[in-house]
């Protein structure tokens, strides 16, 4: 991690999502001791600043990092095997199977290679969504803080080998002692908590089926003495809510409203099928959502309806989740799709316009987080940008930056990240870890991992 005394990024169009959602052409954006000291014209700010390292970002588009919601980083090792499956098969026949497999360097490895693909395609926050005790929360923080991103990293809570859905049992190496869960997360929050750290704790509790109506409620109480989020799988799968009327008497969102945890600490993942009634519990209790498109496409498992929930005034971000099944970690992918699903579901083309899914990427997932330090490029706030070569055959002419950015670009067209003031990337140069040893270290933990669990790629 490079951290400079001040930057100065320079000659592309700002988009600063902030509340007026200024585009700024041939701007330029000063950055002085990890926050953003001064935002206007290039012009203006190389005549009034003298940076210590000038980024000459001609014909890019200049913006806050992406917040990725929700992520599952131990399926990097995994990737695509869980192509044409079913959201049960998929678990029950690879996910699960791989994960018992893995231990600690596995997950390391598997971590590390996860959050280079974020790195280097713009993510610059995520939420891990939830880890087993056997991974080593510990070693995978410590890599956060290396490689420079902003992580929440997620406890998994349990006290039953069942699983969401009823789909069948969680293997043995998989189950894990609630009150032992407690323990660690409270000593990872005083190791982590620190003013400063790039690094959160949040408790995951698995989903329903896997959780006691107790445990959600010991949950609940848990986060609001400690201050701390809560991050869950809910409606994963449009069969959720028969499942739950079935076992709890209630749908999920008035489950998780009766065990105390909706509110504002609280992101819940999938939501397929919510309707009028849960978004308006959503939208009171101040509860977000992390909308996860290219996943619930490719397991055919439902739909979110986000213009829906984002008219209720529900806070909704983006999240890649496995890459078991979503093949890849990189929020351009997610951004598209997005906007494509919801035009095709409500025929109508004007739905979740190029603008709104760069919202949901941004600010939105920055407030899903609780993160008011980031997620817009304003004086004060973190400098957590990115700029994105906007000149590719892909992307010319640009006439629209975010609609180039949401329909035309990828991550492979992100030049530069900086994080709090550190540049993370250079000119698409990583400047944090070592590539190669990331690549070969999360290709020998794949080729182990499916050596243990009898898995084998087709």
């Amino acid at each position: 991690m490079i951290g400079m005394r001040s930057i100065l990024v320079t000659g592309g169009t700002v988009i600063t999502m902030d509340a007026r959602r200024r585009l700024i052409p041939n701007g330029a954006v000063y950055i002085e001791d990890g926050v953003v000291a001064d935002v206007g014209r290039a012009a203006a700010l190389k005549k009034s600043r003298g940076p210590d390292v000038e980024i000459r970002a001609t014909d890019h588009a200049i913006l806050p990092g992406f917040v990725d919601s929700h992520v599952h980083m131990t399926h990097s090792l995994i990737r695509g095997l869980c192509h044409g499956l079913t959201l049960k098969d998929c678990l029950t026949g690879i996910i699960w199977p791989a994960q018992a497999a893995i231990g600690g360097d596995e997950a390391l490895a598997a971590s590390e290679l996860c959050m280079l693909e974020m790195l280097t395609s713009g993510t610059t926050t995520f939420v891990e969504a939830g880890l087993h005790t056997r991974f080593g929360l510990d070693r995978i923080a410590e890599s956060v803080q290396r490689i420079g991103l902003r992580g929440v990293l997620s406890k998994t809570i349990m006290d039953s080998p069942a699983s969401s859905t009823n789909v069948g049992a969680l293997d043995p190496a998989m189950v894990e002692d609630a009150e032992e869960c407690f323990r660690e997360t409270s000593s990872l929050l005083k190791k982590w908590s620190a003013p400063g750290s790039r690094v959160g704790i949040w408790l995951a509790p698995r989903a329903l089926g896997a959780v006691s109506r107790e445990l959600f409620r010991e949950v609940a109480c848990f986060s609001k003495e400690k201050g701390t989020g809560i991050t869950m799988h809910l409606m994963e799968s449009e069969a959720d809510v028969g499942f739950t009327k079935k076992f709890y008497g209630a749908t999920p969102v008035q489950f998780a409203k009766e065990a105390g945890l909706l509110g504002p600490r609280t992101l819940l993942a999938h939501m397929l099928g919510s309707d009028e009634r849960d978004a308006a519990a959503l939208s009171a209790s101040g509860t977000s959502v992390a909308h996860c498109p290219s996943s619930s496409m490719t397991l055919a498992s439902g739909y979110c309806p986000v213009p829906m929930l984002l008219r209720a005034g529900v806070k909704v971000s983006l999240g890649c989740d496995g890459a078991s099944h979503n093949f890849s970690y990189d929020m351009f992918n997610e951004m598209r799709l997005a906007s494509i699903l919801h035009k095709a579901r409500q025929l109508d083309p004007t739905a979740l316009p190029a603008a709104s899914v760069l919202e949901l990427a941004t600010t939105g997932g920055a407030e899903a987080v609780g993160l008011r330090c980031t997620g817009s490029i304003e004086v004060g706030k973190a400098a957590d940008i990115i700029t994105v070569d906007l000149k590719r055959s892909h992307t010319t002419p640009a006439p629209d930056a975010a609609s180039a950015l949401v329909y035309s670009s990828t991550g492979s067209d992100v030049d530069n990240v900086i994080v709090g003031g550190s540049l993370l990337l250079e000119g698409g140069r990583v400047l944090t870890c070592d590539v190669g040893r990331v690549l070969r270290a999360g290709s020998d933990a794949a080729a182990r991992v499916l050596e243990r669990s009898g898995l084998r790629r087709a």
